[in-house]
C-alpha cells in the first residue's frame, strides 16, 4: 500500500531513498487539508496574488490554471496550485461567508442542524407553520423571520413597498442613548415632502413639515382631499403667515373702469359716493343782489356681497356736477356711482339759485336733503353740502363750506365766484353777489367707489 485509506497520504517504503521527499509531502497534503478553512467557493479563476496557504473552492466551470478542478480544494503551496479531491463528509470554514459547509459527495452545501431524536416543543422556534401559537413562525411576519438588512419590516402590522416600515401598537418610544435624540425627515428636492401626516380611518386630517418647498407649512382638511393652510414660515426670515386667516385688501375707483376678483377673494364690502351738485351762480342785476345756493352732496350706499363665483363688476364713479352760471343759473346734478347692479349711490342736486324777486339781501339756498346752506344777508354764497368725506381710510362726516364774500347791496364790485367741492362726493359752493357783476357757483367734485376684498 502506498497511501492511507483516508486523506491519501504517501507512505515512506522500506529501503526508499530520499524518505524526506515522501515525508514533507503528506505535511504539505496534512497542512492543506486538515482544520480546513477557505476564503472562497465562488471562484472559477485564480486570484492574482494569493498568499503562500490561501484555500479556495474551485467554482463551477474553471479556467486558467484551475481548469478541470471543480469542487476540489486548490491550495497554494510552495508558489504552485496544489489540488485536493474533497470526500462526503469533509467540513470547511467559509471565511467570506462565515459559515461551516460540507462536502454531501457531489457538491459543497450549508452544515445542516442535525436530525432524529425527539425535542421539547416548548424550546423550539422558527416553525413554518402556524399550528402553535407560542411558536414564532413566518406567517405572522414575526421578527425571528426579519432578515439582517430588511426591505420591508412589520412590527405587528404588515408593510408595504410604501410604508416600508409598519407599526401597531399604542404607542412608541423613541428613547434617548446618551443625552439626546433627534428623529429625521429627509426629502429629495425642495419641491418633494418631508412631513407628518395625522390620519383618521387612513384620511388625513392635519399635516406639517416642509411640502412641496423648504418653507414650513401646518395645514389641515376635512376629507383627506382638500387641504387649507393654517400657517407657513417663511425658511429665510422666519416669518409667519396666516394664510387661512381672513384678509382684507382694498381698491379704489377715482373712474369708472371695471374690478376683477382676484384670487382667493370670497365677498367684498362696497362703499360709494355719487357726485355732488354743482353750485348756483349769483344774479347780476342791481335790484336783486342775492347770492346762489350751494349743491347737494352725493348720496352715500354701502353693501357687503358674496362674490365667489363672480369673475368681474363694472364699476361707475358719477360725475361732478356742473358749475351755475353767472345770472343766478342752477348749478347740474353730480352723476349716480354704481358697483354693477349691487349697488348705486345716486348723485347730489344742483344748487338753486335766485332768478327773481324784490327783497335785497335775501338768498336761496339749495335743496335741504342736499345739506347746502343757503346764502347769507350779506350776499355770501351758499356752501356746498359734504355728508361723507370719502377715501381709502377715512369716513367721516361733514358739512361744505360756504361760498366766498360778496359786495355790499349797492356798493364796491368785488369777487364772488363759487369754490368747487373738494372732497368725492361733494357738493360745489354758490356764487357770491354785487350789485354790478355776475359770478358762477363751483363745479361739484366726481364720486368713488371702495372696494374692499376679504380672502
Amino acid at each position: 500500500m502506498a497511501d492511507t485509506p483516508n486523506l491519501n497520504l504517501p507512505y515512506m517504503l522500506a529501503a526508499q531513498a530520499q524518505k524526506h521527499v515522501t515525508h514533507n509531502e503528506a505535511l504539505r497534503m496534512l497542512d492543506a487539508i486538515v482544520q480546513l478553512t477557505v476564503l472562497d467557493r465562488h471562484l472559477a479563476t485564480p486570484p492574482g496574488s494569493p498568499a503562500d496557504g490561501d484555500r479556495y473552492i474551485v467554482a463551477a466551470s474553471p479556467a486558467g490554471a484551475w481548469s478541470g478542478q471543480a469542487g476540489k480544494i486548490a491550495a497554494f503551496q510552495d508558489a504552485a496550485w496544489a489540488f485536493y479531491a474533497p470526500d462526503e463528509g469533509w467540513l470547511t470554514w467559509i471565511a467570506d461567508e462565515n459559515v461551516v459547509a460540507v462536502f454531501d459527495g457531489a457538491a459543497w452545501v450549508p452544515l445542516p442542524s442535525g436530525g432524529g431524536g425527539t425535542s421539547d416543543h416548548g424550546l423550539l422556534t422558527g416553525l413554518a407553520d402556524d399550528d402553535h401559537p407560542q411558536y414564532l413562525t413566518n406567517a405572522r411576519g414575526d421578527a425571528r423571520y426579519t432578515p439582517i438588512a430588511p426591505t420591508l419590516l412589520g412590527i405587528n402590522a404588515t408593510a408595504d413597498t410604501t410604508n416600508r416600515l409598519a407599526v401597531a401598537s399604542a404607542a412608541s418610544l423613541f428613547n434617548h442613548a446618551g443625552s439626546g435624540h433627534q428623529v429625521k425627515i429627509n426629502k429629495n428636492a425642495a419641491a418633494n415632502t418631508a412631513s407628518f401626516l395625522f390620519q383618521t380611518g387612513f384620511s388625513g386630517r392635519a399635516e406639517f413639515g416642509t411640502t412641496g418647498d423648504d418653507d414650513f407649512h401646518l395645514k389641515v382638511s376635512p376629507d383627506g382631499s382638500a387641504f387649507f393652510e393654517a400657517m407657513v414660515i417663511d425658511r429665510a426670515t422666519g416669518k409667519v403667515t396666516m394664510p387661512a386667516t381672513q384678509r382684507v385688501t382694498v381698491q379704489a375707483f377715482a373712474a369708472s373702469g371695471t374690478w376683477t376678483r382676484p384670487a382667493g377673494c370670497t365677498g367684498v364690502r362696497v362703499r360709494a359716493i355719487g357726485g355732488g351738485g354743482g353750485g348756483a351762480g349769483a344774479t347780476a342785476a342791481a335790484s336783486q343782489c342775492c347770492a346762489g345756493g350751494g349743491g347737494g352732496a352725493g348720496s352715500y350706499s354701502e353693501g357687503i356681497f358674496d362674490v365667489t363665483s363672480t369673475a368681474s363688476v363694472a364699476v361707475t364713479v358719477g360725475a361732478a356736477g356742473a358749475a351755475g352760471g353767472a345770472a343766478n343759473a342752477n348749478g347740474g346734478a353730480g352723476g349716480s356711482s354704481s358697483f354693477g347692479a349691487l349697488l348705486t349711490a345716486p348723485g347730489g342736486t344742483g344748487g338753486g339759485g335766485m332768478t327773481s324777486g324784490t327783497t335785497a339781501f335775501i338768498a336761496r339756498g339749495g335743496p335741504a336733503s342736499a345739506a347746502g346752506a343757503g346764502g347769507s344777508i350779506l350776499c355770501k354764497g351758499g356752501g356746498g353740502g359734504n355728508s361723507f368725506r370719502l377715501d381709502v381710510t377715512n369716513f367721516v362726516s361733514g358739512f361744505g363750506a360756504s361760498g366766498p364774500y360778496g359786495g355790499s347791496p349797492r356798493g364796491t364790485n368785488l369777487t364772488g365766484a363759487g369754490e368747487a367741492g373738494a372732497s368725492p362726493g361733494t357738493g360745489g359752493a354758490g356764487a357770491g353777489s354785487n350789485s354790478a357783476t355776475g359770478y358762477a357757483g363751483g363745479a361739484g367734485a366726481a364720486g368713488l367707489v371702495i372696494v374692499e376684498e376679504f380672502y
